[in-house]
C-alpha cells in the first residue's frame, strides 16, 4: 500500500528538484587556506601579523592558472600590505611576492584585476591619500612592476572591455569622483582621467566608489555606498544615466563591498556581489553573498557546498561560517569557474558550474530562497 506521507515526502522532493532545475548551480571544488591555520599548505602563513602582505586578504584575481591575492592592514598599527602570486593554486601551491608596502592600520588594497590585452595584473592601493602606487600593474610573465599611477587607489580597479573595440584599459575611480578614469594598459599613459572620464554617477547614487566591472559589450557595473548600480554603454567614454539596481542598507563608511559580472552562463548572465553594511564578525556567508540577473531580479542560484562529504582542505562550516562580510570575486567564464575571497576566514573558494565527478551526495544550499536539501546521487 502507497502510504500518503510517502506521496507527500515524494511530493516535496519533486518541488525541490523543480525549483532548483532552471537556477545555475555552483559546486565548492576547492578551498585553498591563506594563514595555514587549518593546512600546512604555505611554509608560513601568507596572511598573518608577520606577513609582508597585511594580515588579511582583501582581494584576488586569476588569470586562469595562477591567483593574486593582495592584502589589507586589518591592525591597530601601521605595518604593510602587498601582493602574492600563487602557482598551481588547486594542486601544489607555491608562493611568490610580487609587492609589499608600509601601510597604514585600516588600509590596503580594495581590488584586482587581470588585464588580458596586456598579460598584466591590475592593482589599487590605498594609503589614506593619493600614492605613487594608487594604480599600477605587474606584469604576469616577469612579477615585475610595469607602470603605475598617483591616485588614492581605494575604489578597486577594473579591465575595461570597451565599446566597439574603442577605449579598453585599465579602469578605476576615485572617492568623491563621479568618473570612470582610464590607462592604457600597457605602458600606463592616461586615456581618460577623473576629470575627462565618463560620469558614472547620477540619480540616487553618491561617489563612495567600491568597486567596478564590465559586462563584454562594456556596460559597467558598480559598487557605491553597498549599493549596486549599473549603465548602458553608448560609446567609448560615454554611457546612459546610470540606475541604481539594488538599493541596499547605505554603508557609505564600510570597505570590502565587491562585485563581479557573470558572463557566459548557459542561462544567462548573472551578477554576484556582497551586502555589507557592517564590519561586524558573526555574519553568514548566505545572508551577505547575492546573486542578481541584469535587471536586478534575485537569479535562482544553487551553491553547493562539498560533494561526497567535506574536502580534506576544507575547515569545518567553510564557506558557509560566520565571516566579517567582506568577499571579493573573480569569474573566468572559459572554465565557469567563480573564485571567493573570504576576508575574515582567510580562505579562496573556487565553485564550478558543474559537479565533481561521481559524487556521493550533495548539500544543497541555495541563496534567493531554495531550502536546504540533501539528495543522494544514483
Amino acid at each position: 500500500m502507497f502510504r500518503r506521507s510517502t506521496l507527500l515526502t515524494a511530493l516535496a522532493l519533486a518541488w525541490a528538484w523543480s525549483s532548483t532545475a532552471s537556477a545555475t548551480d555552483f559546486y565548492l571544488h576547492n578551498t585553498l587556506d591563506l594563514s595555514n591555520q587549518n593546512s600546512t599548505t604555505f611554509a608560513a602563513p601568507l596572511f598573518d601579523g608577520n606577513s609582508p602582505y597585511g594580515n588579511s586578504p582583501s582581494a584576488v584575481t586569476s588569470d586562469g592558472s595562477s591567483l593574486w591575492v593582495a592584502g589589507f592592514n586589518n591592525s591597530p598599527n601601521p605595518a604593510v600590505a602587498g601582493i602574492v602570486r600563487i602557482d598551481d593554486p588547486w594542486g601544489t601551491p607555491t608562493d611568490t611576492q610580487i609587492e609589499s608596502l608600509a601601510t597604514l592600520n585600516g588600509r590596503g588594497y580594495s581590488g584586482l584585476a587581470y588585464d588580458p590585452f596586456s598579460d598584466g595584473v591590475l592593482a589599487a592601493y590605498d594609503n589614506g591619500a593619493a600614492t605613487p602606487n594608487g594604480i599600477a600593474s605587474y606584469g604576469v610573465g616577469s612579477n615585475a612592476q610595469t607602470w603605475a599611477v598617483n591616485a588614492r587607489g581605494g575604489s578597486g580597479v577594473a579591465y575595461d572591455t570597451g565599446f566597439g573595440g574603442a577605449d579598453t584599459g585599465a579602469a578605476w575611480t576615485t572617492f568623491g569622483s563621479g568618473r570612470r578614469a582610464l590607462q592604457n594598459s600597457t605602458t600606463g599613459a592616461d586615456i581618460y582621467t577623473t576629470g575627462t572620464g565618463m560620469i558614472i554617477n547620477g540619480a540616487g547614487t553618491g561617489t563612495f566608489w567600491r568597486d567596478m566591472d564590465f559586462a563584454p559589450n562594456g556596460d559597467i557595473w558598480l559598487r557605491e555606498g553597498n549599493n549596486l548600480i549599473s549603465a548602458a554603454r553608448t560609446g567609448g567614454n560615454s554611457i546612459m544615466t546610470p540606475v541604481l539596481v539594488v538599493d541596499e542598507p547605505e554603508a557609505d563608511f564600510v570597505n570590502g563591498q565587491n562585485l563581479a559580472y557573470l558572463d557566459g552562463l548557459a542561462k544567462g548572465d548573472l551578477v554576484i556581489y556582497n551586502d555589507r553594511d557592517s564590519t561586524g564578525f558573526g555574519q553568514l556567508f548566505t545572508d551577505v553573498v547575492k546573486v542578481v540577473n541584469p535587471d536586478g531580479t534575485p537569479a535562482m542560484t544553487n551553491f553547493f557546498d562539498g560533494v561526497g562529504g567535506a574536502l580534506p582542505d576544507q575547515p569545518s562550516g567553510a564557506p558557509f561560517a560566520l565571516g566579517g562580510g567582506y568577499y571579493d570575486f573573480e569569474w573566468n567564464a572559459d572554465a565557469e569557474e567563480l573564485i571567493v575571497l573570504d576576508f575574515g576566514n582567510r580562505l579562496v573558494y573556487r565553485f564550478k558550474t558543474q559537479p565533481i565527478p561521481e559524487p556521493t551526495s550533495l548539500a544543497l544550499l541555495g541563496i534567493g530562497g531554495a531550502a536546504l536539501l540533501i539528495r543522494r546521487r544514483r
